[in-house]
């Protein structure tokens, strides 16, 4: 269908070829999130490891200073050389008990953060995987249905208009293409009802990733800032410098920015923001002009069969293939079954009545079908 089985609303077919559930964009996009916050953690932990092993190694290097000094007979007690490595030793204990510190703040606070985020992105990878709804089979099913029915349509209109005699398959009502045509169309609507389904739970969840996205940028943020401040705070101005350039990339990272860079990218599979609901009648495919699905006379009439005597009021549909078919209304989306059809190139025209008549009527008899029809105040041809 130009084509039906890809009415093309953005996500549900992708590039060409490609054929991507926007689910999985959405998937992987999450997975790179959880990959990075992963990366992170696993930093930060061989921080704390560092940090512990400094601690570590700074008290052992207190214990290497013996004071007071053996001989302390040689050396001041006060006021000397014993002094200094006492300071020295106590520096060393000093220093050992800030690494500490700083490897339980960084694995208590940072590192559990950060695990904390990361569980929250699976748990969120877990409810994409497991929402039906996001991978509904329906619509590719029904999109199969369509392509079966436009495959129909276009042998039809073969038969009768590349034929050019008669064969029997005309005398079977479904070959009507005007008949296929109204299943067809029924059938559209059922896809496109799918898929409008599906484009919903879609939509819905890209808002919330979206959302769910900026939550996690600015824990990172949050959770960076914290150990910034410590760091700051127990150590050397030396950390402020190397510090500098982390401090820059966050304060330009926004909430938004990842989510605006990956909308760029991707944004051609994904759903536009003012997404609306899909109208069947806006689909195009083959042969949806073809006069052979036009009807050629339409009007209401009144039925009497030759074997019930009451009149039933029915409308009356003439198609090009040369089938008269009896609705029982006008609405075609209520009502696309025919309730009486008869090959008018095989019936017989029974009495009519004349030209100036104010009431005209005409009996027609074929396939051992009979009936009068009957209407006031016009002619049917």
């Amino acid at each position: 269908m130009s084509n039906a089985s890809s009415t093309s609303r953005h996500g549900l077919a992708g590039e060409e070829g490609e054929g991507l559930n926007p689910a999985d964009i959405l998937l992987n996009r999450l997975t790179a999130f959880k990959d990075v916050i992963k990366n992170l953690q696993h930093y930060f932990e061989e921080v704390v490891e560092v940090e512990t092993n400094v601690s570590k190694a700074m008290n052992k290097a207190s214990g290497v200073i013996t004071v007071p000094f053996k001989d302390g007979q040689q050396f001041l007690g006060k006021g000397g050389l014993q002094d200094v490595c006492t300071g020295l030793r106590d520096s060393a204990k000093t220093r050992s008990d800030q690494h500490a510190s700083a490897a339980r703040f960084v694995d208590e606070t940072i590192v559990k953060n950060l695990r904390r985020l990361k569980q929250d992105i699976k748990g969120r990878i877990k409810a994409l995987k497991t929402d039906s709804n996001l991978y509904n089979n329906k619509v590719f099913k029904e999109r199969e249905l369509t392509q079966e029915k436009v495959a129909a349509l276009a042998k039809a209109i073969g038969l009768f208009d590349m034929s050019g005699q008669h064969q029997s398959d005309m005398e079977k009502v479904q070959s009507d293409p005007y008949v296929i045509n109204l299943a067809l169309k029924c059938q559209l609507a059922k896809q496109v009802h799918e898929e409008n389904l599906f484009a919903r739970a879609l939509k819905q969840c890209q808002d919330e990733i979206k959302t769910f996205e900026a939550h996690i940028i600015k824990e990172v943020k949050q959770i960076l800032a914290s150990f910034a401040e410590y760091q700051l705070n127990n150590a050397t101005n030396t950390f402020s410098q190397s510090w500098a350039p982390t401090q820059l990339a966050l304060n330009m990272l926004q909430e938004d920015s990842e989510w605006s860079n990956f909308v760029e990218k991707y944004g051609h599979r994904l759903f536009p923001s003012d997404l609306v609901d899909a109208n069947p009648d806006d689909l195009d495919y083959p042969c949806k002009d073809n006069p052979y699905v036009i009807p050629v006379k339409t009007a209401h009439l009144s039925r009497q069969s030759s074997v019930l005597k009451s009149w039933k009021e029915g409308y009356f549909v003439l198609t090009l293939s040369g089938w008269l078919h009896v609705f029982g209304s006008a609405d075609r989306e209520k009502d696309s079954v025919p309730d009486h059809s008869i090959y008018i190139p095989t019936a017989t025209l029974g009495p009519h009545t004349e030209a100036g008549q104010k009431q005209h009527s005409f009996s027609l008899e074929g396939k051992g079908k009979g009936g009068l029809l009957h209407r006031d105040a016009q002619t049917f041809t």
